[in-house]
């Protein structure tokens, strides 16, 4: 079995094992809860355009909305696909 200091050594890594792990089934959860939100409240085409390219999905909301995302989008495409879903909200 353990002696008393391998013990204690052993059950702190199993608590920051199981910590880390509820951490990803919470990360997840909120993952899918946002995402079901945005798809409850805008069509699946604007959804679709928003994850392949943010600036089409924006075009009819306005030239700032449209060039704030294009300039998201020039910083990467997940910036760009974030800012498009804020804006389509």
């Amino acid at each position: 079995m353990y002696s008393g200091r391998e013990f204690q050594t052993h059950s702190a890594l199993a608590l920051i094992k199981s910590m880390g792990y509820m951490s990803i089934v919470r990360g997840l959860v909120l993952y899918f809860v946002v995402l079901t939100y945005y798809l409850a409240h805008m069509s699946c085409l604007r959804l679709v355009l928003a994850i392949i390219f943010p600036p089409l999905a924006v075009i009819d909301q306005g030239c700032g909305n449209f060039i704030l995302v294009c300039i998201g989008t020039l910083f990467g495409w997940l910036p760009g696909v974030v800012l498009a879903l804020i804006i389509l909200k």
